[in-house]
C-alpha cells in the first residue's frame, strides 16, 4: 500500500484550480471552507475529509484516483476521456461545442436521408 503524499495531492490540486483560472478565494466560497484550509491542502500541509475531497475533484473536474494518486484509472472509461478532463477548462469548452455542433450535423443528416 502507498503512503499518502500530501505534497502532491495539493500540488495536483493547484495545478488544475490553476489551469481553470479559479482563485483561491473563489475556490472556497465554492466549496465553503476557510482559506487558511484550502491554501495548507494545496501546500500539502493539511489533510482533508473523503467528503472534502469529493468536492474538490468534483469542482475542479478531476478523479480522486488522480487527486491521491497522480493516476488515471484505466477501468473507468476510455483514455480520450480521460486526456480531456486534463485539458483546460475553456479546451474542454471548444471540444464540446465542436462535438455538439457535430451532433446537432448528424440528426440534420438523419432527417434529410430519412
Amino acid at each position: 500500500m502507498s503512503t499518502v503524499n500530501l505534497p502532491e495531492i495539493g500540488k495536483r490540486i493547484r495545478q488544475r484550480r490553476k489551469e481553470l483560472g479559479i482563485s483561491q478565494q473563489e475556490a472556497c466560497r465554492k466549496l465553503n471552507i476557510s482559506q487558511n484550509h484550502y491554501s495548507r491542502i494545496e501546500n500539502g500541509y493539511a489533510g482533508m475529509s473523503l467528503e472534502l475531497l469529493l468536492e474538490i475533484s468534483s469542482y475542479l473536474n478531476l478523479t480522486t484516483d488522480y487527486v491521491l494518486t497522480g493516476n488515471y484509472p484505466t477501468q473507468t472509461g476510455p483514455a480520450a476521456m480521460e486526456n480531456f478532463n486534463r485539458l483546460p477548462l475553456l479546451e474542454q469548452k471548444y471540444i464540446e461545442r465542436s462535438i455538439n455542433l457535430f451532433c446537432d450535423y448528424l440528426d440534420d443528416c438523419k432527417k434529410y436521408h430519412s
